[in-house]
């Protein structure tokens, strides 16, 4: 026997004379122990707050097992979220080939997990190995296993419950077997299934599931646990689906019955030696899911996944067959006890009645059964349904209005449309429309203005006087600032003197015959050039007004006017940069309230030379 040398770092086993650890690198000197067991921790035994990959730290133990252990874990990249990190530990395997299948289970429990995604499988994250241990960290399941739950519970549950359970496991074992090649659980056990506290079921270790491969007369090596694998399992046959039906269908009867199958594998033959009342239905489907042929057991889970589903329909209308139980007959002994221990009972005593059949047992179903009707009451029922609906139908036709009263109502219709039309004032409108040679010659000149300005803010190279930061928004004030504000007092200046359509065409054809000119033909922001149009639309309406009430042209009114303009521009063009440019919302926000101060500020300044033409205009 080769006696292999263990490192005293992680413990990992090493060959004799090699001179560094294969694990860890560390090196191998003659106080190197020859026994296994001199890593300083045992697994399962990692303590709490210890950092692994620099990344999880661990905060106590979940579960052990032979293989390794479990651990609950904070992942400290992605914001300390909850997961669960599974060691495996190459400190008991003694020989090379030992090291190369515990290896090759682990790599194979990653890769099956990685690919899979059901709402009852835990979802893998990361898998590495460090100081000798293999680690798979996957999500966090709260809760306990069911074998745990099952133990808390007496032993057995609710029929209720165990449907619960047994259509849970069913959808996500077909959901395995659906898989291209299918996958086989093969060590399906309480132990195994996780329990939330809400009742969600998860199927936990994957370690020794395999892919079904077709033609393959049987597997190469025996796994499973005892009483709850298939026979086929030990070596008789190939892993086929229908080994998890039998495990499943041995889990079925473990929590209805609250017998062990590892104590007498294969040997139960019915329910009823067991004193247990349960549907028939259900009694019938867990015992072919347990036959020994296996081309005897159901076909797939999506079968027993219906079937089960059926059960429970039928059970909600038949309440008294979930959880009823037969009493148990009391030995002579314990009688005897109970007897000298009760008070003392009269003289006549009762005789003992036989307990009830399972039919006096199912009155409720048998009712229910009796009052539905049949066959040929639904066809009577579908028919007078179907004649009425028919009637109202033929009513409905015979009230719609004839060709010649539709003819009628669009004719009608349509006179109204064009009186309508007719009234509309198009003479007037074109009129007030149209430009005299005074407002043509102010279009001109504001939008020869407007452009040259454009093209100077686009080639332009202006020093920063000084920048502040608001939010995450730096602002440069420097000339471009007032220059930018120069175009809007233009055409505030030209929508105030020759009206709002002057205004609009000057803000709007000066700012983009300048940037086409100033960009060479390249992309500008159009949204901001509409900014300067809508100043002027709104001053020139508002400015305008004034003027035709005979109101003076007061500091104060051009100000508050041009305010409540420049607002209502920079808002368009601030908050339409949310789906031009994809700006936040708080930048938009910062950008509007500070652009908007500037620029009226800037803009009051720069119109004090203009109050004279302002008031002579007047």
């Amino acid at each position: 026997m080769v006696d292999l040398i263990y490192c005293n770092t992680c413990g990992g086993a090493n060959q004799p004379g090699r001179r560094f650890c294969f694990s860890c690198g560390g090196p191998l000197t003659a106080s190197t122990s020859a026994q296994p067991g001199t890593a300083p921790f045992s697994t399962g035994l990692l303590p709490p707050n210890t950092l692994l990959k620099q990344r999880y730290r661990l905060l106590g133990t979940v579960g052990k097992g032979g293989m390794g252990a479990v651990y609950e874990a904070e992942d400290t990249d992605l914001g300390d979220r909850l997961v669960a990190v599974k060691e495996m530990s190459q400190h008991n395997l003694a020989t090379p080939k030992e090291l190369a299948v515990a290896a090759d289970s682990f790599k194979r429990e990653a890769h099956l997990l990685a690919k899979l995604h059901n709402p009852h499988l835990p979802s893998i994250h990361d898998y590495f190995t460090e100081y000798g241990r293999w680690y798979l960290v996957m999500s966090f399941i709260p809760g306990e296993t069911l074998l745990h739950y099952l133990q808390t519970k007496g032993g057995k549950l609710p029929v209720e419950e165990v449907l619960h359970i047994g259509i849970e496991l069913c959808e996500v074992l077909a959901y395995l077997h659906s898989q291209q090649p299918p996958i086989i659980f093969r060590d399906l056990k309480p132990s195994n299934i996780m329990r939330t506290p809400d009742g969600q079921i998860y199927l936990i270790d994957f370690g020794i599931a395999r892919h079904f491969k077709p033609g393959q007369i049987r597997d190469t090596a025996i796994f499973g646990s005892l009483g709850y694998a298939a026979p086929e399992q030990y070596g008789s046959a190939q892993t086929t689906p229908r080994s998890d039906i039998y495990s499943l269908g041995v889990i079925l009867c473990q929590l209805l019955t609250g017998l062990r199958p590892s104590i007498t594998p294969f040997s139960l033959s019915s329910f009823t030696s067991l004193d247990i009342i349960i549907p028939p239905t259900l009694e019938t489907l867990v015992m072919s899911m347990m036959e020994v042929d296996e081309d005897q057991r159901p076909q797939s889970m999506q079968e027993i996944q219906q079937e089960l589903q059926q059960i429970e329909h039928a059970a909600a209308y038949a309440p008294t067959l979930i959880g009823a139980r037969t009493p148990v007959a009391v030995s002579a002994t314990s009688a005897q006890k109970q007897a000298l221990q009760a008070v003392p009972l009269p003289a006549a005593q009762p005789t003992p009645q036989p307990a009830p059949s399972r039919a006096q047992q199912q009155p409720a179903l048998a009712a229910l059964i009796a009052r539905a009707p049949s066959r040929q009451q639904w066809m009577q029922q579908w028919t007078k349904l179907r004649l009425k609906f028919t009637q109202m139908l033929a009513a409905l036709i015979a009230r719609a209005p004839s060709r010649q009263q539709w003819q009628k109502w669009f004719l009608n219709a349509f006179h109204a449309l064009v009186a309508l039309v007719a009234r509309i004032p198009v003479r007037q409108w074109w009129q007030k429309l149209r430009l005299n040679r005074s407002q043509v010659l102010a279009t001109i000149i504001g939008t020869v203005l407007c452009a040259l300005l454009i093209i100077w803010l686009d080639r332009g190279r202006f020093p920063t006087w000084f920048s502040f930061a608001a939010g995450n928004v730096t602002f440069r004030v420097s000339l471009f600032l007032i220059l930018d504000m120069l175009t809007l007092v233009v055409v505030i200046f030209c929508g105030a003197l020759s009206g709002p359509l002057v205004g609009l065409l000057t803000g709007s054809a000066g700012p983009l015959i300048g940037d086409y000119i100033g960009t060479a033909g390249g992309t500008f922001s159009w949204n901001w050039d509409l900014r300067v149009a809508l100043v002027g639309l709104i001053a020139g309406l508002l400015l305008t007004r004034a003027r035709h009430h005979q109101q003076p042209f007061s500091r104060r009114l051009i100000n508050g006017v041009s305010a409540l303009a420049i607002l209502i521009g920079t808002a368009f063009a601030s908050y339409t940069d949310l789906w031009l440019r994809h700006e936040p919302f708080a930048n938009a926000t910062t950008i509007f309230i500070i652009y908007s101060a500037i620029s009226i500020l800037v803009c009051w300044l720069l119109m004090v030379p203009f109050f004279r033409l302002f008031r002579s205009s007047r």
